[in-house]
């Protein structure tokens, strides 16, 4: 075994999504505190990949770790790789599963837990005061050539929910996406990207916001490992053979405290509704 653990993001064999980046992050850092490793890096292989900015995303999110220094690119082989080669090559090998993750938890019981540096903190924590609020985190998914079974959001029901709420919160959306028809930006309803917040910092906004509420995506990775309640609405013939094997028929995975959710089910108006008074109970 060597003293240091590298991250082994290979973009050939799954596009790279935040989910992958934040799920691969979470693995390593387990590694770090149950294995012993004193030292942490991350390699990408993106070779013919052109995204430039996804790439700038996922390397963005390794060097916004407060648990370690995450060394970028390294050279040599003195270094243990995560996931092994075998794993990585196996049929139906995923960044996005949380099977490693699930395995973790059984195997050590240690919950976990994204910790953001103070750079993440500080910006995050001056978007808390200027709003001055209690803050629900939202993504509502909305790709391009997707539909409600790719769990892309509703528009017309999540804004009908944020509109009829009663309580003193500010709904923030994360994310890049397209807002749906049917969402209205106002003063209870802001985009975290017009208050200055990058997609990271966005990320460590849900870790803290009072609690988070969306359809499945990456940004739900954030939220998973945090200590906020969430509810998460995944359509149910979206990834059906993978959600079976992680949560088979609970709505909670095994490291989720009280009032964590995954709800598989079209998001309704009433379950939408029912999933904000939740939260802000």
């Amino acid at each position: 075994m060597q003293d240091g653990v590298c991250a082994v993001y290979d973009f050939q064999v799954e596009r790279p999504t935040l989910g992958g980046a934040m799920i691969l992050r979470q693995e390593v850092e387990s590694r770090i505190d149950f294995q012993g490793y004193s030292r942490a890096a991350l390699t990408i292989d993106h070779s013919q990949f052109v995204d430039f900015s996804m790439l700038s995303v996922v390397r963005s999110i390794f060097e916004s770790s407060a648990r370690c220094d995450f060394e970028m690119s390294p050279g040599g082989d003195d270094w243990d790789e995560w996931p092994i080669k075998s794993e990585r090559s196996r049929v139906g090998f995923s960044y996005f599963s949380m099977s490693r993750v699930i395995r973790d938890f059984h195997q050590t019981g240690k919950y976990p837990r994204t910790h953001w540096s103070n750079h993440v903190q500080k910006r995050v924590s001056d978007v808390i005061h200027h709003l001055d609020s209690p803050i629900v985190s939202v993504h509502l998914r909305n790709m391009s050539g997707e539909t409600l079974k790719d769990s892309n959001a509703d528009g017309d029901v999540w804004g009908r929910c944020i509109k009829t709420n009663k309580s003193r919160a500010i709904f923030v959306l994360v994310g890049d996406d397209d807002i749906p028809a049917g969402v209205i930006l106002d003063d209870r309803c802001v985009r975290a990207r017009d208050l200055g917040l990058t997609v990271v910092e966005q990320m460590g906004l849900v870790s803290v916001s009072k609690g988070y509420v969306a359809t499945a995506s990456g940004f739900s990775t954030a939220a998973y490992f945090s200590d906020i309640p969430y509810v998460i609405f995944k359509h149910p013939e979206h990834h059906v053979s993978s959600m079976k094997d992680e949560l088979g028929d609970s709505r909670a995975y095994p490291f989720a405290l009280q009032n964590q959710l995954v709800v598989r089910e079209v998001a309704t108006f009433e379950s939408v509704c029912a999933a904000i008074d939740l939260i802000l109970s």
